[in-house]
């Protein structure tokens, strides 16, 4: 809050809500800063996990997009990618909603964020690894997202 107060105090305006946000995992306030002269604003986050969370699910969406365009080259991989990614994006869902602290909801974005790149690694190569690699991330990503 002490960066609301600078800016009120150096002229700026500051639009935020009455009460704390809350999900699962993290609470805290969202807030826009605008500078009345210039027309500049800056949209914020405060509480922690700023960009963990937005990282991981456009890392997440750009995956099921590749998966997708895949389907165009190879069903076999781009069903594989789609799948890895569908089972992910579940453990990913029931790890946020049992974080029981900004340390757990970290690391569930984390983990899905690392496990999403270990879907698209095996893209370039052959059908082999890429069995691997997926059975490897599956095991992976539950071990991260659940137990860690």
């Amino acid at each position: 809050m002490e960066e609301i107060a600078s800016a009120l105090a150096v002229g700026k305006e500051v639009i935020t809500h009455t009460d704390p946000v809350s999900v699962p995992g993290w609470s805290g306030a969202g807030y826009i800063i605008l500078d009345p002269d210039t027309g500049d604003g800056a949209y914020k986050i405060g509480g922690g996990a700023d960009g963990g969370f937005v990282f991981a699910f456009v890392l997440t969406a750009f995956a099921f997009i590749v998966a997708i365009y895949l389907f165009q080259t190879s069903i076999v991989l781009g069903s594989l990618l789609l799948i890895w990614e569908s089972i992910n994006f579940t453990l990913w869902i029931k790890a946020i909603n049992a974080a029981d602290s900004e340390e757990d909801f970290d690391k569930a974005n984390f983990g899905q964020a690392i496990v999403t790149l270990l879907g698209l690694i095996p893209v370039p190569v052959g059908m082999g690894e890429v069995r691997a690699v997926i059975w490897f991330g599956i095991l992976f990503s539950a071990l991260l997202v659940n137990v860690l």
